[in-house]
């Protein structure tokens, strides 16, 4: 028997739909995640470590954006300590994946510290990845990680600076050259007498 192109095709097709469409209990368990994660960035903003507390699992895991891997308890009590404050806090979810009863989330976030944060006051960007899993009927966020999203280190006026200087240096090393019959001691006196 021989399989017609045209099957093949028509069988690939109908596999990578299957693929793209979530059942409706991965879609059911993906806004339950989603709803609980907006209450956990609410939870942040409010200060509410009771709600927190509710939404983590007691094994959750954290690697934080200050590079430290921290627990649950850690964490509230940074919390209630006042050192891990967040007024601001913008959560944008960009995947979702369901796995039976385990949701993977991950974005970006925009947080505003506060409290005794190493950087009160600023604002950064995050990039984060959340492990959602249902445990005794809920659903409860058993690993995070957020990292800060490095800014560019030169600005528009750095850049400038920058390309002035290597201009510069070109031009003294390419004076060098033509100047080699020179004695070292009168090329190091132009090169000084090049940077006054």
């Amino acid at each position: 028997m021989q399989i017609t192109p045209l099957l093949i095709m028509t069988m690939l097709s109908l596999s990578a739909l299957a693929q793209v469409s979530p059942s409706p209990a991965d879609a059911q368990a993906e806004q339950q995640v989603r709803q609980a994660s907006d209450e956990e960035v609410q939870a942040f903003v409010h200060n509410d470590p009771k709600t927190m507390a509710r939404l983590w699992s007691d094994d959750l895991v954290v690697t934080n954006p200050l590079n430290k891997f921290v627990n649950k308890q850690q964490v509230l009590g940074m919390v209630q300590s006042g050192f891990l404050v967040i007024p601001s806090y913008d959560r944008r979810i960009e995947y979702a994946r369901t796995y039976g009863d385990t949701v993977i989330l991950a974005g970006s976030e925009t947080v505003v510290w506060g409290g005794k944060m190493p950087k009160v006051g600023k604002t950064e960007q995050l990039r984060f990845t959340a492990v959602w899993m249902k445990q005794q009927g809920r659903w409860q966020e058993v690993a995070r990680h957020a990292n800060v999203v490095p800014q560019p280190l030169l600005t528009r006026s750095h850049t400038r600076s920058n390309i002035d200087d290597c201009t510069h240096a070109r031009s003294r090393a390419s004076k060098q050259l033509r100047n080699r019959t020179k004695p070292h001691a009168e090329i190091a006196r132009e090169i000084k007498s090049n940077d006054e």
